[in-house]
């Protein structure tokens, strides 16, 4: 993995909108917000533009992107939203390229297709964590405002993440590289050359206002396709909004296990990341880590930057 430099105050991070149209008043509060931990935000007046339910065509946003690696005053991108688009970007992409010039890029839900484009064919680890134009924007309520600066500016390992409101559906302890995102995403993915290598990995699997079935439907399509075949292990995100009907009788615990009984990997289930009706806690993917289900715990191994 090619690891960007660790941010100082002062850094300049590019913000890009890859995927929905961006509202400015959501936008200009999350940009308050970066500026208050020290940073300089750049963007162009372009971010508020759309076409269709997109922020602009396939090339402007590519474009963005591009520029946003090769510019030499901009130290990281951040993706300002999510919803829909990210994943017509890949074609106009160009590994070597961004290779040349690795920063820090953050994004979740829509942005998975990115994150893991970035992580396999970049060879670049990225940051699933809370956007500006979201989470925040809503300040530390809705993100976990420490942890995310110890990822951005510390070139040590981060500490221990234990969540005690998680569940333990499978007890074990894994030691795997991270990845994974946005369920629905990553499943658009299957067939195509960006396709995710699960191999030897932990997986990270999160959405939200799915009905079960159709989380079975993605699960058993991963099953079909041997995603779930070398896998270490699996952590499941809060699901918010994830039920048939609230007289449903059964849980999505229940759906779940079911359908990776085959597996012997450890599962942790209800991990704050991604959507989440709490705090979301950010992510680095393509980097070593080690979850124990019984401790509810998830330990990065090593930092995502470098000095």
């Amino acid at each position: 993995m090619k690891k960007p430099r660790a941010l100082k105050p002062g850094d300049a991070i590019t913000i890009i909108a890859p995927a929905s149209p961006v509202q400015k008043e959501l936008f200009l509060a999350g940009v308050h917000e970066l500026e208050s931990m020290g940073f300089r935000a750049l963007y162009t007046e372009e971010i508020f533009h759309s076409f269709r339910y997109l922020s602009g065509t396939d090339e402007q946003r590519a474009l963005a992107l591009n520029r946003a690696f090769a510019d030499p005053d901009s130290k990281a991108i951040f993706c300002a939203r999510g919803g829909y688009g990210t994943i017509r970007l890949l074609p106009f992409l160009e590994p070597s390229e961004i290779r040349k010039t690795p920063k820090l890029f953050l994004g979740s839900s829509d942005a998975t297709a990115l994150l893991i484009f970035l992580t396999e064919k970049c060879r670049m680890p990225v940051l699933h964590g809370p956007m500006p134009a979201t989470e925040i924007r809503q300040g530390e309520s809705k993100y976990d405002r420490a942890r995310f600066l110890q990822l951005l500016t510390s070139a040590a390992a981060p500490a221990e993440i234990t969540v005690p409101g998680a569940s333990c559906l499978r007890e074990g302890k894994a030691h795997g590289v991270l990845t994974g995102g946005c369920l629905s995403v990553l499943a658009s993915l299957m067939g195509t050359p960006y396709e995710p290598n699960t191999q030897g990995k932990i997986l990270f699997l999160e959405d939200q206002n799915m009905k079960p079935y159709q989380i079975d439907r993605i699960l058993t399509q991963f099953k079909l396709a041997g995603k779930f075949d070398g896998v270490q292990g699996v952590i499941f995100g809060e699901m918010p909004g994830c039920i048939q009907n609230k007289d449903q009788g059964y849980s999505l615990p229940e759906v779940l296990l079911e359908l990776l009984a085959p597996y012997p990997f450890p599962i942790l289930y209800a991990f704050p990341s991604g959507h989440t009706d709490g705090k979301h806690i950010p992510l680095p993917f393509g980097l070593h880590v080690t979850m124990n289900s019984e401790k509810r715990s998830l330990k990065i191994e090593e930092p995502l930057v470098k000095p």
